[in-house]
């Protein structure tokens, strides 16, 4: 499935503005952000990726679990790199 260039910056919209909420510690706008991201473009694995952490980080163990589970599962290589490498 290819993906339009507007479609790639609608999705960096949703993972930018979602990481800058986290780094800003409001999980909660993050965590609406991601959703709402998915739900538009479920098969894009930094959404997921970065939900898992937030869910991870607010206790939300269980959520965290499933997404990175979706994360993994989504990397067709199996050369997933978590998030928190290069973002924060």
């Amino acid at each position: 499935m290819s993906v339009s260039t507007a479609a790639i910056s609608t999705v960096d919209h949703f993972y930018t503005f979602a990481l800058e909420a986290i780094r800003q510690g409001n999980y909660d706008y993050a965590i609406r952000k991601l959703r709402f991201g998915i739900q538009r473009y479920p098969q894009y694995i930094k959404l997921h990726s970065l939900l898992s952490q937030a869910y991870f980080d607010t206790g939300e163990l269980d959520l965290a679990q499933s997404h990175a589970n979706t994360a993994f599962k989504l990397d067709r290589a199996k050369e997933f790199t978590p998030i928190l490498d290069e973002d924060f």
